[in-house]
């Protein structure tokens, strides 16, 4: 297994709802940074506490037929002992991979078990890489949980398992499109991420924005947030408060790094003309 330089660690808090189903495409995400070998992870944290993961998802690379070791942490912050259900389920799956099953190569003992008031379990899960598999494969470690005093309220966990097959693995992505909002006190700019590899990724980074003189006026940043999925398109906001860019004809300079593969993208520059009625035109 190749290392990684990055790892994410945090607190994944979910708040109580009835048989809530809950997944990483519905989150914020707050992210702190640790070296580790081998595997990354990201902290999404929600505002009341129930269960809660460490790290909340992990990256590996393996090669076909490869099979690895993994571990969490699960701890019930519900304030009061917890039935917890334990099971592997799928998640995206790539055309080239259809028909493996995340229960063909994601295992973990799904012996439903008590996690008492404040305590903490180690979960640990195994990886066996099928020999056709390409690109990357998805599965989800998922967790329901009961609390005894409300019996009623049910929770599911979800936390992401991304595997990419060493030797097939295509990291490539490109900004498609660029948008400029101005509202009442702020500009709202935005690009479109485009993955045209095989495995998911996670830009954050930086937008200079330049006038007509070649001067700068805006600087957006973009943290770490959702991941795009590969042949998928997701759009990325990024705000600057108190200033509204005023018409005129800009380029807007991308400089982009992934989150979780650890390299930098190919910077873009994408020229546009931003008219009196607030409409954008591409150059």
């Amino acid at each position: 297994m190749k290392t990684r330089d990055l790892i994410k660690r945090g607190r994944y808090r979910l708040s109580k709802v009835i048989a809530l189903s809950t997944y990483f495409s519905h989150l914020k995400f707050v992210v702190s940074f640790n070296l580790i070998l081998g595997l990354a992870a990201l902290a999404p944290v929600a505002h009341l506490e129930a269960l809660e993961a460490r790290p909340s998802y992990q990256v590996f690379i393996l090669k076909p037929g490869q099979k690895q070791n993994g571990e969490l942490t699960l701890l019930n912050t519900e304030g009061s002992d917890s039935k917890i259900t334990p099971e592997v389920k799928k998640w995206f799956e790539a055309p080239a991979n259809k028909g493996i099953k995340a229960t063909d190569w994601l295992k973990m003992d799904t012996t439903p078990f008590k996690l008492k008031k404040d305590a903490s379990r180690l979960i640990k899960f195994t990886i066996q890489v099928p020999k056709n598999a390409k690109g990357e494969i998805m599965g989800m470690l998922t967790f329901s949980s009961k609390a005894e005093l409300t019996s009623m309220v049910s929770l599911r966990l979800s936390l992401a398992i991304y595997v990419a097959v060493d030797g097939t693995d295509k990291r490539e992505g490109e900004v498609s499109a660029v948008s400029v909002v101005n509202s009442s006190s702020d500009t709202q700019v935005s690009y479109l991420f485009s993955n045209t590899g095989n495995v998911h990724l996670r830009p954050k980074g930086l937008m200079k924005i330049f006038n007509e003189k070649d001067e700068l006026v805006m600087n957006v940043v973009y943290p770490q947030e959702l991941p795009t999925q590969p042949g998928q398109k997701l759009p990325y906001s990024g705000r600057v408060p108190n200033y509204h860019l005023p018409p005129g004809k800009y380029t807007a300079q991308i400089q982009l790094q992934d989150a979780d593969w650890n390299f930098e993208y190919p910077s873009q520059k994408k020229k546009f003309t931003f008219l009196p009625n607030g409409k954008l035109e591409t150059r």
